[in-house]
């Protein structure tokens, strides 16, 4: 499909052809603007964007990164409502599922398996990439003085 390009980074790349407008607009807001809200119903794509976002910085893939100065590795907070559900149900599904898409094609997870070192555990909540990139998970009723400081690079709501 594209020469030179991991064959399990392709499906991230094959995403973003499918995101809607309001999606594109997200993306592009992230890069101009330090703090973006994607406001929308259910089932309209915002955990899917956000995901997508996330795993191209990660990977140093998103465009224009290296406008925003945020290359890898980076470190990236996510604060979900509960584990059981934000992370091992939400966040595994985004990251590591294939999905069947409306024209009958299906594409792959958007995190390359090649690039995990180490997925989240239950004593542990951060998945380890092969570049030194970390994603982690805390509960926003965790300690509020958690999420302060610069122990990140990107705090994702």
């Amino acid at each position: 499909m594209q020469d030179g390009v991991p064959r399990d980074f392709l499906p991230w790349l094959e995403w973003g052809k499918w995101h809607y407008q309001k999606q594109l607009d997200f993306r592009r807001s992230v890069v101009d603007n330090w703090e973006s809200i994607f406001l929308a119903g259910n089932g309209s794509g915002k955990t899917h964007i956000i995901y997508w976002i996330t795993t191209g910085l990660l990977l140093g893939l998103y465009a224009q990164q290296d406008k925003m100065d945020m290359m890898p590795p980076l470190s990236i907070k996510v604060l979900v409502t509960d584990f059981e559900h934000g992370l091992d149900t939400i966040a595994s599904d985004a990251l590591f599922s294939s999905t069947y898409m409306p024209d009958g094609t299906t594409i792959g997870p958007m995190m390359p398996a090649s690039m995990v070192e180490k997925k989240w555990s239950k004593e542990d909540k951060t998945l380890y990439l092969k570049n030194g990139s970390k994603l982690w998970w805390m509960t926003s009723e965790q300690k509020r003085d958690l999420h302060k400081g610069s122990n990140m690079d990107v705090l994702i709501c």
